[in-house]
C-alpha cells in the first residue's frame, strides 16, 4: 500500500516582546534656600566684640556658640542647651570680623523700603523691608504680627538707625509662614529686651544689647561692643 508522508505542523510565531516603557527622568529637588538666621549667625548664638556678661540667675543660650573677639571677657552664670560651646577669642576673629561686614550690608537702605513708624505695636507686616529713621519701640500691651502672606520664603528685615526697645512682656504673632529664622533686626546703635518678652529673628546691633529679665530672643544677637542678660534670658539659634 502507498504510504502517505504526513506533514509537519505549522510554524508557530511567537508575539513581539511589548516596547520597554518610557524613562521617566526625575526632577531633582529645588536647592534649599538659606535661612537669614543661617547666613547671618553661623553657627553662632551669641557674639560681642568687647563682652558678654550674664548677671543674676542662670541664662541659657540654646544650640548655638559664644565668642568674643578681639574682646576677652565673658563673666557670669549661664548654660548651654542643645549644643554650642564657647569659642575662644582667637578662634572667633573671623566671625567678628564677618559681623563688621553684616551689619554694614543689612543697614543699607533697600530701594523697595518701605518708612515705619517708631511704635510698631499694633501693625500687621507683610514680608519686605521697613526702616526707621530714628528707633523702634514696641508698647505694652499691644501685639505685632507678621504675615508670611504663605510664600515659600517670607523675609521681614527692620531697619532702625537708632534703637530697639521691647516693652515687658511683649510678644509676636507669626503666621502664614511667617518664621523667627527669616527676621533680621538691623540697628545702628543699641537693642534692649524688655524683661519677659520674645522677639523672633536675629539682631545686628551697632552697638550694645542688653535682655531684661527672662527676656527670650528667637535667632542670634550679634553686637559690636556688649552684650548683658540681666537675668534667666535665653537665646535660641534656629536649626
Amino acid at each position: 500500500p502507498t504510504v502517505e508522508s504526513t506533514s509537519p505542523p505549522p510554524t508557530v510565531t511567537s508575539p513581539p516582546p511589548p516596547p520597554p516603557p518610557p524613562t521617566v527622568e526625575s526632577t531633582p529637588p529645588p536647592p534649599a534656600v538659606e535661612s537669614l538666621a543661617h547666613s547671618v549667625c553661623g553657627p553662632y548664638a551669641v557674639h560681642a566684640r568687647a563682652a558678654i556678661t550674664f548677671a543674676g540667675p542662670q541664662s541659657t543660650i540654646h544650640g548655638g556658640d559664644m565668642g568674643v573677639s578681639p574682646g576677652t571677657a565673658i563673666t557670669g552664670n549661664f548654660a548651654f542647651a542643645g549644643g554650642g560651646h564657647v569659642v575662644s577669642t582667637p578662634d572667633s576673629a573671623a566671625f567678628a570680623a564677618s559681623v563688621l561686614v553684616a551689619h554694614t550690608a543689612a543697614m543699607v537702605p533697600r530701594a523697595d523700603g518701605q518708612a515705619m513708624a517708631i511704635e510698631m505695636g499694633g501693625v500687621t507686616f507683610t514680608p519686605g523691608t521697613y526702616r526707621s529713621g530714628s528707633a523702634i519701640n514696641f508698647a505694652f500691651g499691644t501685639v505685632v504680627t507678621l504675615d508670611g502672606l504663605n510664600e515659600p520664603n517670607p523675609v521681614f528685615l527692620f531697619q532702625a538707625l537708632s534703637t530697639l526697645v521691647t516693652a515687658a512682656s511683649t510678644s509676636f504673632v507669626l503666621k502664614n509662614g511667617a518664621r523667627a529664622d527669616n527676621v533680621l533686626w538691623a540697628l545702628g546703635t543699641a537693642a534692649t529686651l524688655g524683661a519677659n518678652s520674645v522677639l523672633p529673628g536675629s539682631i545686628l546691633a551697632g552697638s550694645a544689647i542688653t535682655f531684661g529679665t527672662k527676656a527670650e530672643l528667637l535667632g542670634c544677637a550679634l553686637a559690636k561692643t556688649a552684650i548683658t542678660f540681666e537675668s534667666a534670658g535665653s537665646v535660641s539659634l534656629p536649626q
